[in-house]
């Protein structure tokens, strides 16, 4: 994986994370709304095991958001999560 491809993952995760807090939303409530255990949605959301698009469009899903927030630089995810 190249330094851009590493740099937009951890953006991704780092939303993803910071999303899910800001629904107010535990891990365990994502895992289970994705239908696997806690401990493997932890290691989803720290970039331990990759995500899928499958995934992704389904914790868009789950936040009630575009696809496309998961991938704003951080001084973007102040932004409308419904856009």
């Amino acid at each position: 994986m190249n330094q851009d491809s590493k740099k937009q993952e951890k953006i991704v995760l780092a939303n993803i994370s910071m999303i899910r807090r800001r629904k107010e939303l535990s891990q365990c409530d994502v895992a289970q709304a994705l239908g696997i255990s806690q401990p493997l949605y932890s290691k989803m959301e720290r970039g331990q095991t990759p995500l899928n698009l499958t995934t992704l469009c389904e914790l868009a899903v789950i936040f009630q958001c575009s696809i496309a927030v998961f991938f704003m630089q951080p001084d973007n995810t102040s932004l409308d999560l419904n856009h």
